[in-house]
């Protein structure tokens, strides 16, 4: 037997004693606490993946009621074999039908390039003083700060980080011949915008200030050393350039009509239509332009898998034995759900229930997509199949009422996720408070042992002096 702290005196295993007592009043009450906490974290946690399939659900839902969805068209371009000479994106403004397209000419900027032998090396300085160049093109323009000692091989660089840069750029080629050639090119299309380039040296006037009476030996050796060995100035580079290419506008043809813009990309010559020209061709090109069927028939298996998703998920959890079995919230929802499915839908033509339109409730409660049906559907009667959906008293919107008070931050799903995290915060303040009362039932009782164990310990005291007492008068 082993003797604690409590029990010294009396050599009595009361530490043992009062450990049992607790646990006996303890254990059996925190560990209900804990499993009722456990079972909430986790019908908690299967509220929470319920509340997450239906949010899929109803987001499917809101896709497939969107007007836009059935607007949508496709353009399909017969490109030349050469390559692809123009492209094409249609809204739903566009016009179902064919068009015949031509690209006359593609929008270009401007080139120009460096005279032969004004420059013999990349690292040739092309100005001691520094200045400013600015270049301009159409209704923009940019200028660029040039220091003293710049190099011909540094222009391209100062040029492409200038901040205002419009598409301008520069490179440098190099004959191998004691000739470099600078080629600038403007990005800016349009007849008209083609690149001009000015420049302006500065002076010693304006280095030293307006004083003429300067003294040349306060000028900085710096400029002092570029004035001796640079013969270049920045006039050198706008002066000795020459005009290569020139901006254009973009031409196309739309059925014969010839349509001209600043640049390749035009949005207003065919109403629901953005033509973009890419290169030249050779006659037209026919493009027709379609409803995009493709998008419409994925937003509706996108609806029906998260559909199957959901009330998978639904017969999981509520089965026998499932953490939500006989949960209201997921049975009043599946209910619901059958019911709206079963529904005949008034004003859309030809098109009455969910199984004229190619979509079949299985004996497991789960939708089958017929693919032919469905495609017969939308090309026979496309106005009506999509006011299936969208219209007033439509698929999609009967769906979307029913979803909506199970959804969102005052939605069942989130009402019954607070009652539930209410319950584990309850059950753990229980705990937690159950807990302190049993230290301080347990400080009790090992006060009250503590006083048990002191006395014992002194009547085995006297008991030990009696006997010795007794012993020596024998």
């Amino acid at each position: 037997m082993s003797v604690g702290a409590l029990g010294t005196g009396s050599g009595m295993d009361l530490e043992s004693l009062v450990s049992g007592l607790v646990s006996s009043q303890r254990d059996s009450k925190i560990a209900a606490y804990e499993q009722k906490i456990s079972d909430l974290s986790v019908e908690l946690s299967a509220v929470g993946s319920a509340e997450s399939v239906a949010f899929s659900f109803h987001e499917a839902v809101k896709k497939v009621n969107d007007p836009r969805l059935f607007n949508s068209r496709i353009a399909d371009i017969d490109q030349p074999s050469a390559g692809d000479a123009l492209a094409i994106e249609a809204s739903g403004r566009a016009r179902n039908g064919q068009y015949n397209v031509g690209v006359n000419q593609v929008a270009s900027g401007s080139r120009m390039e460096l005279l032969p032998n004004v420059f013999k090396s990349p690292d040739e300085v092309l100005t001691a003083l520094g200045g400013t160049m600015t270049f301009a093109a159409g209704n923009e323009s940019f200028t660029i700060n040039l220091e003293g000692g710049t190099t011909l091989a540094e222009l391209s660089g100062i040029i492409a980080q200038a901040e205002k840069n419009f598409g301008v750029s520069a490179s440098i080629i190099d004959t191998g011949e004691g000739d470099v050639r600078l080629i600038i090119e403007s990005d800016k299309t349009g007849d008209g915008n083609d690149l001009t380039i000015s420049s302006y040296e500065k002076t010693l006037v304006d280095i030293m200030g307006s004083d003429t009476r300067y003294d040349f030996a306060t000028l900085p050796e710096k400029y002092t050393d570029l004035l001796k060995s640079t013969k270049n100035n920045l006039s050198m580079v706008p002066d000795n350039l020459i005009s290569t290419e020139f901006a254009q506008n973009g031409i196309i043809n739309v059925d014969g009509v010839e349509i001209q813009g600043e640049n390749n990309t035009f949005d207003k010559a065919v109403q629901g239509l953005e033509i973009e020209a890419l290169n030249k061709t050779e006659g037209q090109v026919a493009a027709s332009i379609s409803t995009d069927s493709e998008t419409i028939k994925e937003s509706i298996r996108t609806l029906t898998d998260s559909y199957n998703k959901m009330v998978s998920t639904f017969n999981d959890l509520t089965q026998m034995g499932g953490t939500l079995q006989g949960n209201s919230l997921l049975r009043n929802l599946e209910s619901s759900l059958v019911t709206t499915l079963g529904r005949t839908f008034e004003g859309s033509g030809e098109f009455r229930t969910m199984f004229d339109l190619g979509l079949e409730v299985e004996r497991n409660g789960l939708i089958k997509v017929d693919s032919y049906k469905l495609d017969n559907a939308i090309s026979s009667g496309f106005k009506n199949f999509a006011d299936m959906f969208t219209g007033e008293r439509g698929i999609a919107k009967a769906f979307d009422e029913l979803m909506q008070p199970y959804l969102g931050a005052s939605g069942l799903f989130r009402s019954t996720e607070d009652s539930i995290q209410s319950q584990i915060t309850s059950n753990d303040e229980s705990r937690e408070a159950f807990d302190l009362r049993m230290e301080q039932y347990e400080k009790t009782l090992r006060k009250q042992y503590s006083s048990l164990d002191s006395s014992i310990a002194e009547m085995n005291a006297s008991g030990a002096y009696l006997r010795s007492q007794l012993a020596g008068l024998e």
